[in-house]
């Protein structure tokens, strides 16, 4: 696989496309990626503090593991009609934006905890045009990366510390979305 900048990584995917199984058509793919373990930090910082975790030759933070799975399955309606049916699945593991004892560790909000989102759509192609009822979210997922307490930490702990931020922000997955939509391929 490869990531932004040209990096490759450790990790693998597959896609199956079963056609006609009883008289139906299944569709699959995963898609799973993993990073090397060795953690170091980088940054383009001239001042010669490295200010960003990362793991080895990354650009920037990321998790170790990633996981995008989608099922579609399709149910022929006519020659010209077709209804289907697809549910997407995305995970990340949480990771650190900023490891313990680096210039910028601020304990409550250098976590970024694990996500998951799970998505649905139902429609039905009916020649060049595709109409289909979609729930991004479908579980509601709100947990997401936190901002602002404590940092400037005096000692690698940040028991002790030189400010603190009262605003906390949550940088949180997109809410629940339901919709219908329409489209032209053409």
């Amino acid at each position: 696989m490869t990531g932004l900048g040209g990096r490759l990584s450790g990790g693998y995917g597959s896609g199956l496309r079963l056609v006609e199984v009883g008289g139906q058509t299944v569709g699959f793919g995963y898609l799973c990626g993993r990073e090397p373990d060795e953690q170091r930090y980088i940054s383009a910082n001239r001042s010669g503090f490295d200010l960003m975790a990362a793991q080895d030759g990354q650009r920037f933070a990321q998790p170790d593991w990633t996981i995008n799975t989608g099922v579609r399955y399709d149910l022929p309606i006519s020659a010209d009609i077709n209804s289907y049916a697809r549910l997407d699945y995305t995970w990340f593991e949480n990771y650190q934006t900023a490891p313990l004892g680096s210039p910028n560790y601020t304990p409550d909000s250098s976590e970024v905890p694990s996500q998951r989102q799970l998505n649905l759509r139902i429609g039905v192609d009916v020649g060049s045009f595709d109409v289909n009822f979609f729930v991004y979210n479908l579980t509601d997922e709100d947990e997401g990366a936190l901002g602002g307490g404590r940092s400037a930490c005096t000692n690698a702990e940040c028991s002790t510390f030189n400010n603190y931020n009262m605003a906390r922000t949550i940088n949180s997955p997109m809410p629940r979305q339901i919709g219908l939509q329409l489209a032209y391929r053409y």
